[in-house]
């Protein structure tokens, strides 16, 4: 009589007990090793962000992604995807390595009833692979979720707070009788650490301030809000004195009904204007304000105007002239770096720009980005400086930046004009690593920030945030802001009753709000005309 050998209990077959725990424990193990991953790639390029900054970055930041540094996409594949599949990859290799030779070992043992002991090894086996695996996820969840602020979203998501209870519409302003024009300079990742000679070997920030000393003033202490950590959030914040949300108050619109379907029975969701033909066209923004008054809203940038849809944002929000990369190419440009026009050419064409609108002798509002700060730091082709790439981006960008200033002392432009310089956003970067481990007690990083007002001004709260730009800039030029509020910020440079705002509640409670959806808010602010 012929009899089939019986496979090992372990034996790889279609559905077996074997195939099925240890595909669990692969994809388990998988799972970890990328929490690990992403953990530490979101750490080394950005710090603690929240699930919003995420969510939004992955669905609004999509457009035009391409036009940009691919390098941090590229970075992500390869740390954040690419090395834990290797790596589980070569642990399921040195793991079948090792069952391998320990039942080449069993067979070489003397025979005995030895089905017991296999059984019970291929058993043991399984449960290690299981146990490895799940530890693994548990122990590197945790991580993740706090990384991306996971507990506060979910407390947040779950309140029926609004913002609207401290929301001020803009468009409630008066505009002054003698108008003064305004230039507005969004430092790329600038924050005033820079200046700290302990932490960076010199004052990196010195050809600025050269030229913002006297008549110059700053907020203290201007902090970066919560999910704010990149570019259009932070013009958002500061253009509109909202945090960035979609119409559902996260990462997908509400359905275009209450039955959750759109007119054809499709979800509808909404990308944070990646797909929009309107960038939050139900909001007031500081360029609608300055248009209704009769301001000409110009935007001059060294990326690509469909990065985060930035073109969209300002051509629906009272901008008409809108200069990028694509301006730059077309005009023969070819200093570029991997984001875009050279800080040095951007400003050469600022001065420009101002000499021919102050030629007009209507009152305007110039608005720029720079690039050259941008992570890792792209210094200029014409830059000297000694350093590393960043240290070198920033000083030389400075150094163009004060040029532009000494251009608008010369021309008088400083007599009629409130001038605006301020961070985007803080750098994306955790302390250890911008600081290159040199000890970062007791240095708080914020946003760079410093204005200058033919009149002058008083800063009334030293330290405050970004959403308190918006009625900060309108107050400047003149404009009368009711109680000093314009969207959910109260301006720094009126003294102002902090009753009844933002500004009243602790920090914690702050926090909550600022996270919470708002849906009733920002389904106006996405409703089209």
């Amino acid at each position: 009589m012929i009899t089939t050998p019986t496979p090992p209990d372990d034996a790889i077959r279609p559905f077996s007990t074997a195939t099925r725990v240890y595909a669990t424990a692969i994809v388990l193990g998988l799972l970890g090793a990328m929490f690990f991953s992403i953990t530490r790639w979101i750490d080394s390029n950005f710090g603690v962000i929240t699930v919003d900054q995420m969510v939004l970055n992955l669905a609004g930041g999509a457009d035009g992604v391409t036009t940009g540094d691919t390098s941090l996409v590229d970075s992500f594949i390869v740390d954040g995807l690419l090395t834990p599949a290797l790596v589980v990859a070569g642990s399921v290799g040195v793991y079948a390595g090792l069952i391998a030779l320990t039942r080449r070992a069993a067979k070489r043992q003397p025979k005995r009833s030895s089905t017991p002991s296999t059984t019970k090894s291929a058993t043991g086996w399984r449960a290690l692979a299981l146990s490895l695996s799940i530890f693994l996820v548990v122990g590197t969840a945790p991580a993740l979720a706090n990384q991306v602020s996971l507990t506060q979203t979910i407390a947040a998501q779950a309140s029926t707070d609004s913002l609207s209870d401290v929301y001020r519409d803009p468009a409630d302003v008066t505009a002054p009788e003698t108008k003064r024009n305004l230039v507005t300079i969004y430092l790329e990742s600038m924050e005033p650490t820079f200046a700290d000679a302990t932490l960076f070997g010199r004052n990196l920030l010195a050809p600025l301030d050269s030229v913002t000393g006297d008549g110059w003033t700053q907020i203290d202490s201007l902090a970066q809000g919560d999910g704010l950590g990149w570019t259009m959030a932070g013009i958002v914040a500061t253009q509109c004195g909202i945090p960035i949300k979609s119409a559902s108050g996260g990462a997908a619109a509400e359905a275009a009904d209450e039955g959750g379907t759109g007119a054809n029975g499709e979800e509808v969701f909404n990308e944070i204007g990646a797909n929009a033909e309107h960038y939050l066209p139900g909001i007031t923004c500081l360029g609608d304000v300055l248009a209704d008054a009769g301001y000409t809203n110009h935007f001059m940038g060294g990326a690509d105007g469909t990065f985060a849809n930035k073109k969209l944002f300002m051509m629906d929000h009272g901008y008409t002239d809108f200069m990028d990369k694509s301006t730059w190419k077309a005009a023969g440009e070819t200093r570029m770096n991997t984001w875009g026009l050279e800080d040095e050419r951007l400003f050469a064409h600022a001065a420009d720009k101002v000499d021919e609108l102050r030629a007009t002798g209507v009152p305007f509002n110039l608005t720029m980005l720079s690039v050259d700060s941008h992570r890792p730091g792209l210094p200029g082709s014409t830059c000297t400086d000694a350093g590393s790439d960043l240290e070198r981006a920033i000083s030389c960008s400075m150094t163009y930046v004060s040029g532009f200033v000494r251009h608008l002392e010369r021309i008088g432009a400083l007599n009629d004009t409130v001038v605006v310089l301020m961070g985007d956003h803080k750098y994306m970067m955790p302390d250890d690593q911008l600081f290159d481990g040199k000890s970062a007690a007791g240095v708080t990083r914020t946003v760079f920030n410093r204005f200058w007002s033919p009149e002058g001004a008083t800063v009334h709260e030293p330290s405050t945030d970004q959403y308190a730009m918006l009625p900060s800039m309108l107050e400047l030029l003149g404009f009368e802001v009711p109680e000093g509020r314009a969207g959910i910020g109260v301006s720094a440079v009126g003294d102002h009753p902090r009753a009844g705002t933002l500004y009243a509640l602790d920090p914690a409670a702050r926090n909550r709000l600022v996270l919470a959806p708002s849906r009733d808010l920002y389904a106006r602010f996405w409703d089209s005309p």
